[in-house]
């Protein structure tokens, strides 16, 4: 979490640090793991095959790259046709009220959508 912060990533929901860091994870991991038993394409660094650990890692450098000129070929599309952000003062209103044009939550209710309940437990 602290690296979250320290690099400011927009990633409110942890997206990235449960699937990317997970899927990154898993792909090199195959490239120790992998036994002939189970995979007649080849085995993994635990057998002596470093070779595999180098594929692996490739392909992740390359699913990296794919993903991020993606991202980026489709925001810029997005971006032609509509605001990629809210204004500054659509943020101060909130997302309830500029985007959906109904409050989420009233001024009793905590901002999980519960009331809150004051004076006691």
């Amino acid at each position: 979490m602290q690296l979250k912060h320290r690099v400011s990533t927009d990633d409110a929901l942890d997206v990235f640090a449960c699937h990317g860091v997970g899927g990154i994870t898993g792909a090199l991991l195959t490239g120790v793991f992998a036994q002939k038993a189970y995979n007649a394409a080849g085995s993994g660094v635990l057998d002596g095959n470093w070779a595999q650990l180098g594929t692996q890692a490739v392909g992740v450098l390359a699913t990296i790259a794919l993903a991020g000129v993606g991202t980026f070929v489709l925001l810029k599309l997005v971006g032609l046709i509509m605001p990629l952000r809210m204004t500054t003062g659509e943020e101060s209103l909130g997302t309830d009220i500029s985007a959906h044009r109904e409050q989420g939550y009233t001024e009793e209710e905590g901002t999980i959508g519960a009331p809150v309940l004051l004076g006691g437990d």
